[in-house]
C-alpha cells in the first residue's frame, strides 16, 4: 500500500512530408490522378498540459495527469472529459505506460511517481473488478498485493516495480497522480489537403498554417 510508503514510436506527422520527393506526399504514392487514402490515428485532440504526457497505444489514448486526485475524484474527472480511468488489458499497455511514467520523471516532467488506474478489488477473496472492462484477465500486482479491497482496494500504477498496488480509494495522496483513457481519432476530420498536377501525376499533401491542425489532417 503506497500510502504506507512515502520511446514510443514518434506518430507520423503529415507536416514532415513537405520536403518529400514530388511523387511521395502524405506517406502515399498517387498517380493518374488515382488518391488512395491512409488512415491514421491520433491523440491530438486529447486535452493535456503537456502532449508528452499522452501514449498511443492499441488505438487507445492514455493521458498520465499530474494532478494529485482520489480514485473516486479521478474516475469522475477522467468520465467528465468523456474518457475513463484506463483498464490495463495486456503486458504491451502496461510496458508502454511504464515506458511513459518513466521518461516523464527522468525529464523532470513529473509532479508524481505513482498513478491511479480504473481497477478494484470489492471484497476479500474476489477477482479484479474494473470501472471499464478491459476484455481480458492480465494483472500485474506486486508482491503481496493486493493488500486491500472494498474503499482499501483501488489499484494504481507503480513505476518503481513495474506492477500495481492497492491504496484507499479515498485518499488524495501527494505523489499520486492518474491514468485517464480514451478513443483514438482518425486523422482527417479537417480538410487541409492541397492538389497539384505534375506531368500525369496528381500529387495531394497536407499543408496548413496552423500545425495542430495539419497532425490531423489526411488526404
Amino acid at each position: 500500500m503506497i500510502s504506507t510508503q512515502l520511446m514510443h514510436p514518434t506518430p507520423w506527422h503529415p507536416a514532415y512530408n513537405i520536403g518529400e520527393p514530388s511523387w511521395f506526399k502524405s506517406g502515399v504514392e498517387i498517380r493518374f490522378g488515382m488518391m488512395p487514402r491512409q488512415t491514421y490515428v491520433s491523440c491530438s485532440h486529447i486535452h493535456a498540459y503537456d502532449k508528452q504526457q499522452v501514449v498511443l497505444q492499441n488505438t487507445r489514448c492514455y493521458h498520465l495527469a499530474q494532478e494529485s486526485l482520489s480514485w473516486n475524484d479521478a474516475a469522475v474527472r477522467c468520465r467528465t472529459n468523456n474518457g475513463a480511468l484506463a483498464s490495463i488489458p495486456d503486458t504491451e499497455v502496461n510496458s508502454v505506460l511504464l515506458e511513459l511514467s518513466t521518461n516523464l520523471d527522468y525529464n523532470n516532467l513529473a509532479n508524481v511517481s505513482f498513478y491511479w488506474i480504473g481497477g478494484r478489488v470489492l471484497s476479500r477473496g474476489k477477482g479484479v473488478t474494473w470501472l471499464q472492462d478491459p476484455g481480458t484477465k492480465f494483472v500485474a500486482f506486486n508482491d503481496g498485493e493486493p493488500q486491500g479491497f472494498n474503499e482499501f482496494g483501488c489499484f494504481l500504477l507503480d513505476p518503481g516495480t513495474g506492477g500495481w498496488a492497492t491504496d484507499i480509494c479515498q485518499a488524495e495522496l501527494e505523489l499520486v497522480g492518474y491514468i485517464c483513457e480514451y478513443p483514438s481519432k482518425e486523422k482527417g476530420d479537417k480538410i487541409c489537403c492541397k492538389t497539384f498536377k505534375e506531368s500525369l501525376t496528381v500529387i495531394s499533401y497536407c499543408a496548413t498554417e496552423n500545425m495542430a491542425d495539419a497532425y490531423d489532417c489526411r488526404c
